[in-house]
């Protein structure tokens, strides 16, 4: 795919809403565990991807690009979806190591305040350079988007009390319906390009 302008960044929050957009009751049922291979395999590339928006800012501020309310604007959104991701990553570690209702629950609290925190970014950026606007949005609906990717294969834990048969169809139906899942590698591929095309090739992640 040819990477232009802010295309990459746009499709890629776009992909993130629709698997967001799911609902619970289209979650994987029982006790499947598939997600945290998904989460194995592509936590380290959205960390990557957090790191790199560190690194950007970085890079922006020794060239004199920003101006220290947009470095302070900018530092303190990236350092927290960075953090949210280390909440992540712990809460993940902890339900793999004693797993139980209340570890999924935090696991699912953490991908939702790690979701929560990756929109900060952006909403920092809106008075730069289209430049770095296209970049860090590029970065940030990778993110979002693998992030929602590990979340809709969260198993469905709670049934609403009074209406368990209910929840029982539709979870027959959802195990029927194939959710195609993004590519983490792929993204990354994309993402790598985006970084090449605005200047920041020597960030690219591996």
């Amino acid at each position: 795919m040819e990477m232009t302008r802010r295309n990459f960044g746009l499709s890629a929050l776009t992909a993130a809403a629709a698997l967001s957009a799911l609902p619970s009751t289209a979650l994987v049922a029982g006790c499947n565990t598939s997600w945290i291979t998904t989460a194995q395999k592509d936590l380290p590339v959205i960390v990557q991807v957090g790191e790199t928006v560190i690194a950007i800012v970085g890079a922006l501020t020794a060239n004199g690009e920003l101006t220290p309310v947009a470095i302070a604007l900018i530092d303190e959104a990236a350092k927290g979806f960075s953090a949210s991701l280390t909440l992540l990553q712990d809460a993940i570690t902890e339900y793999q190591a004693n797993p139980g209702a209340s570890a999924l629950a935090r696991v699912v609290a953490a991908l939702d305040a790690a979701q929560n925190d990756a929109p900060a970014v952006i909403a920092a950026i809106s008075q730069l350079p289209a430049r770095i606007i296209s970049v860090i949005t590029g970065a940030i609906g990778t993110a979002i988007t693998l992030l929602a990717a590990i979340e809709s294969l969260l198993p469905s834990t709670v049934a609403p009390a009074g209406n368990k048969a209910a929840v029982k169809a539709s979870a027959r139906i959802a195990v029927k319906t194939k959710i195609e899942l993004p590519d983490a590698q792929v993204l990354k591929g994309q993402f790598n390009s985006l970084l090449s095309i605005y200047g920041f090739g020597a960030l690219q992640i591996d």
